[in-house]
């Protein structure tokens, strides 16, 4: 239910597609009554085109449209890994740096304490 708007947006074919694996697990009759009623109900938010479960939550929606970066990443693209950058070293100035990163984020959203 909660990533169904995104699924509708991002990738409609494949949201068909699971759909209709839900529609064919309940015509062969192979599951409990509470499965069936759970999949039932995902038909019924479907069909109600996932109202009630945004795709970005209102608490979560910081960030105009022409802010957000994306990174769209296809399953056949090579990838680089950046292995140089998996190591953890230690911060000398860690206390002030975590200062300054919360005042960072103070600035930008608020005073939240």
């Amino acid at each position: 239910k909660e990533v169904g708007e995104t699924l509708s947006e991002l990738s409609p074919q494949g949201l068909h597609g699971v759909f209709e694996r839900f529609r064919n697990i309940l015509h062969e009759g192979a599951v409990g009554k509470r499965t069936q009623y759970v999949v039932e109900n995902l038909f019924a938010v479907r069909k109600a085109n996932f109202e009630g479960f945004p795709a970005i939550p209102p608490g979560l929606d910081l960030l105009e449209e022409e802010d957000l970066i994306t990174h769209e990443v296809s399953l056949d693209d090579e990838i680089d890994p950046e292995t140089a950058i998996d190591l953890f070293r230690l911060d000398p100035n860690f206390e002030e740096n975590e200062t300054n990163y919360t005042a960072i984020v103070q600035e930008i959203l608020g005073d939240e304490e």
